[in-house]
């Protein structure tokens, strides 16, 4: 379709109309989400069931952890995408099982491989592989 017209930088993956870069460095996660800034783009946030499903899929397929655009480092127990502070569902697919389990201490969306690359929280300030997301065209 004409949407995608205009394809991404190279070692980025195009779904739907964003870009992604699965990142093999491991940082920090407020260091990968810098890093990401750096290229215009920002910690993947998935939005929709279709997106996460990508995301774990394609996750799972590289084999290991990543950091993803999600936190409650704002506010305890309040899971949001930090570049807008928009709630996430917390019943969406993305989420573990059992995710998040609550330890103050973690504060940042990982995509797990142990968890089958769905999302638990964990320490922030661990060093994680990442995944940057840019809007299409934007």
């Amino acid at each position: 379709s004409a949407d995608n017209v205009e394809s991404c930088f190279t070692g980025w993956i195009q779904f739907q109309n964003k870009c992604y870069m699965f990142n093999s460095m491991a940082k920090e996660w407020g260091v990968a989400s810098g890093y990401c800034q750096a290229f215009n783009a920002k910690l993947a946030e998935p939005r929709t069931e279709e997106e996460g499903h990508f995301l774990t899929s394609h996750a799972q397929k590289i084999g290991g952890n990543f950091w993803i655009g999600v936190t409650d480092l704002i506010e305890e127990d309040m899971w949001m995408y930090a570049s807008t502070q928009e709630l996430v569902n917390m019943t969406s697919s993305l989420w573990s099982t059992n995710e998040p389990n609550g330890y103050t201490s973690s504060n940042c969306g990982l995509l797990m491989a142990a968890l089958h690359a769905k999302m638990g929280d964990y320490i922030c300030t661990r060093a994680e592989k990442f995944i940057c997301e840019l809007n299409n065209g934007m």
